[in-house]
């Protein structure tokens, strides 16, 4: 009886910061705080460019710092970026130099390990990700890409 207690404490233990994922826990804005591709993060939050080391060593210093500045410049004149969920409905917000671009779409939960959100722009493209909820942020990462955002509620 012991042992069943033990595993029951343990496997509670691992998922009790992961939430539950629907359409109604999406429902709002979302505003992206961290995002990395290509081997280069953005954390908004922070207002911090991170660059992975091997690439930083492959483009050289002055090429880094350009690109390091630019992103830099990007973020402290409050560009962001930021994702509206309303159903099955997403708009996938960038707002930069005083202007916003919005992108429509609709998405589909698709239950499994890990949970994937299948979603489909208005032109008919379609990526899959991978999207978790922890301690309020929820995760969405490319199945193919592997580019990640981290976001949090508006």
């Amino acid at each position: 009886m012991s042992k069943l207690l033990l595993l029951f404490v343990a496997i509670t233990g691992l998922t009790a910061h992961a939430q539950t994922i629907t359409q109604q826990t999406l429902e709002g804005k979302w505003n992206v705080v961290f995002m990395e591709t290509e081997g280069i993060g953005i954390d908004f939050e922070k207002k911090t460019v991170a660059m992975d080391p091997k690439m930083k060593e492959e483009l050289g210093a002055e090429y880094v710092a350009a690109v390091e500045g630019q992103l830099k410049e990007m973020i402290d004149s409050g560009a962001g970026f930021s994702v509206t969920f309303k159903g099955a409905e997403a708009v996938f917000s960038q707002s930069m130099g005083g202007e916003t671009k919005d992108d429509k779409a609709t998405y589909e939960l698709k239950a499994g390990t890990p949970l994937l959100m299948v979603v489909t722009m208005d032109g008919g493209e379609s990526r899959v990700q991978e999207v978790t909820l922890k301690d309020g942020k929820l995760e969405m990462t490319g199945q193919e890409s592997r580019d990640k955002m981290v976001l949090k509620k508006a």
